[in-house]
C-alpha cells in the first residue's frame, strides 16, 4: 500500500463579519448567551457577490502556488449544496477557473461530513487507480444565508458553518498527493498486530502443553495408584497366607501333644 496523505491545506476567509452585538440584536438572544453559551464572538460572513465557486477557488489559489495545473488528475467539490445555482456542478467551475485540463471534476453532497466523505473518497480512488496523483478537494459556504434570526425555531443556527466551525462562509481547500511509500504508521499498527498475534498464539500453545502436561500427570497418577493397590493386595494375601500356616502350625502342636498324653496315660 502507497502512502496517501494531505500535502497542501489553505483558507479563505471574507474580511466582512457579523459580531455577538450584532446577532444578539437580530435574535433577541442576549449578548452575554451568543457570547459565553455560544462561544460566538464574531464569525465570518461574505459579501452578496461572493459565492461558494468563488471562494472555492481563491482559497486553491493559494494551495496551487507552484504547482503545475495540468499535475491535477481529479477535483472534488466539498462544500455546500447550496451554491452559486440550482442543479449546478460546482467542481466543474472550479475545475475550469483554475485551468487544470487533465482533471476529471465532481460533485459530493453529505453537508458537514463532506470533508471527511471527500477525505476517504480521495483516498480510496488513489489507491484504487495507480494513474490518479494529485486530488485536489475544493468547496465553499453561504449556508449562513439560509438562517432566519427572526425565527426561535431557526435562530439557534447562528453557529452553522463548514463542518461545525462558527466561523461562516469560510473554505478550505486540500491538496493530495501519492509519492509511493510505505507509511510508518500503518507498519507500526501491522507490526503490534503481528506482535499481538504471536504472542496469542504462544499463549494458546502454553495453554494446550499445560492440558496435556496435567492429562500426562493424572495417567501417571492412575498408574502409580494401581500399582499400589496390586502391592498392597500382593502383600496382605501373603500375610493372610503366613496367618493362616501359623495358626495350622499351632493347631497341629496342640493336638500332637494331646495324643502323646493320652497314649501316656492308657
Amino acid at each position: 500500500m502507497t502512502n496517501i496523505s494531505i500535502k497542501k491545506a489553505a483558507v479563505w476567509l471574507p474580511e466582512t463579519f457579523e459580531d455577538s452585538n450584532f446577532i444578539a440584536e437580530q435574535t433577541g438572544v442576549p449578548e452575554k448567551v451568543v457570547r459565553e453559551k455560544m462561544g460566538i464572538v464574531r464569525k465570518c460572513r461574505a459579501t452578496p457577490d461572493i459565492h461558494p465557486g468563488d471562494m472555492a477557488v481563491r482559497a486553491a489559489r493559494k494551495v496551487l502556488k507552484g504547482i503545475d495545473p495540468l499535475s491535477v488528475d481529479m477535483v472534488i467539490w466539498t462544500g455546500s449544496e447550496y451554491k452559486d445555482y440550482i442543479v449546478w456542478t460546482a467542481g466543474i467551475y472550479v475545475q475550469r477557473e483554475l485551468g487544470l485540463r487533465n482533471a476529471h471534476a465532481f460533485d459530493i453532497s453529505a453537508r458537514c461530513g463532506n470533508k471527511i466523505l471527500g477525505l476517504h473518497l480521495a483516498k480510496s480512488l488513489m489507491m484504487t487507480n495507480p494513474n490518479l496523483k494529485r486530488v485536489l478537494l475544493a468547496g465553499g459556504h453561504r449556508t449562513g444565508d439560509l438562517v432566519n434570526y427572526k425565527d426561535p425555531g431557526a435562530r439557534f443556527l447562528n453557529t452553522h458553518g463548514p463542518s461545525h466551525m462558527t466561523n461562516n462562509n469560510k473554505f478550505l481547500v486540500v491538496y493530495w498527493i501519492q509519492p509511493g511509500t510505505e507509511p510508518r504508521q500503518k507498519k507500526r499498527k501491522t507490526k503490534r498486530k503481528r506482535k499481538r498475534r504471536e504472542r496469542e498464539e504462544k499463549e494458546r500453545k502454553r495453554e494446550r502443553e499445560r492440558k496435556r502436561e496435567k492429562e500426562r500427570a493424572g495417567g501417571r497418577e492412575e498408574k502409580s495408584r494401581t500399582k499400589k493397590r496390586k502391592r498392597r493386595g500382593g502383600q496382605r494375601t501373603k500375610q493372610m497366607k503366613r496367618r493362616r500356616e501359623k495358626k495350622e502350625e499351632r493347631k497341629s502342636e496342640k493336638g500332637g501333644t494331646n495324643w502323646s498324653r493320652k497314649r501316656d496315660i492308657s
